[in-house]
């Protein structure tokens, strides 16, 4: 990725809520904390560890904003069947003008508690898998016409095929040539599976172990919903190869296979997704490559490529 547009420091923080309207007046000198740095924006928590109820989230690249001013306004209304679910979203509280130096809209969004998914032993990420497998048959409807529409997610696997020859030399030269040509093949049978055949569902785009987290209590939450888009929800379901071993991603298969919500060849693409959305990309940035080490581990053995 290239360099960032802004530097986010604390004051800056502070003086964006000194903006904040009265009704959020509390917020104001509440106690802050950045606590991740994301390819397109900062995210802080608004109050203390132990008692924080809202997160602030603040874009760092240009190209980035406006895409997540749109997905923010439409949070509320995607998530609904996640949230029915017992699943927790950020959901957008204010959105804010630029100022302080920082030329984008920011937003104070519901902060979602909980351990991220990364952090969780595999073998303890039952939990989470469960909750998939009962809210994303719901989450996948129909989307409306004027949702938002990526150019990079939900997208057919033929048309992202563009985004691969960046990658592919970093990550030969990460992974090897035999794993990147196993890659290439799901990739290709992704291709030529069958197309999604029904109307483009919500998707959220960018499911992995760092946009999950789980909660002492075993309860889901799920972040960033900056690459929200309507499509082929295939792009979602990459998620089961990134995150569970064997047995609970063929436990939430049969699950969501008794839904009736999917087409047959959706493991194939969803595979594909896998590879073509997460591995390459990731691994071919130097920074994803070290935040992620341990999911392109599991997920190259998971799809039968361990390097």
């Amino acid at each position: 990725m290239p360099p960032v547009d802004v530097q986010i420091d604390v004051e800056q923080v502070r003086e964006l809520l000194r903006t904040l309207p009265d009704e959020l007046a509390h917020l104001r000198d509440a106690p802050i904390e950045e606590v991740a740095k994301g390819w397109d924006n900062s995210l802080w928590r608004l109050g203390t560890e132990t008692a924080a109820e809202y997160a602030v989230r603040i874009p760092v690249r240009s190209f980035a904003a406006p895409i997540i001013e749109t997905a923010t306004g439409w949070v509320r209304e995607a998530s609904g069947p996640l949230r029915a679910n017992g699943i927790r979203v950020p959901l957008l509280i204010h959105q804010g003008a630029p100022a302080a130096g920082i030329p984008f809209s920011w937003s104070v969004v519901t902060w979602v508690p909980g351990r991220l998914l990364s952090t969780v032993p595999v073998a303890e990420r039952a939990p989470a898998a469960e909750a998939l497998a009962r809210a994303l048959p719901a989450f996948h409807r129909p989307a409306p016409a004027d949702a938002p529409v990526s150019r990079s997610r939900g997208i057919t696997l033929q048309e992202r095929r563009t985004f691969l020859p960046r990658h592919l030399p970093t990550a030969r030269e990460i992974l090897g040539n035999d794993v990147v040509d196993a890659l290439l093949q799901i990739i290709g049978e992704a291709e030529a599976a069958p197309p999604w055949p029904l109307a483009p569902t919500w998707c959220h785009g960018d499911l992995h172990t760092l946009n999950a987290t789980l909660d002492s209590s075993g309860g889901l939450g799920i972040l960033d919903f900056d690459d929200l888009t309507q499509g082929d929800p295939a792009v979602d379901l990459r998620m089961l190869w990134i995150a569970f071993d064997e047995p609970t991603r063929a436990q939430v298969q049969e699950r969501l296979e008794a839904s009736g919500a999917y087409d047959p060849a959706i493991w194939t693409r969803a595979r594909g997704w896998a590879a073509s959305s997460f591995l390459l990309p990731v691994v071919a940035d130097p920074e994803s490559r070290d935040s992620f080490a341990d999911a392109i581990e599991h997920t190259c053995r998971e799809l039968g490529c361990q390097p």
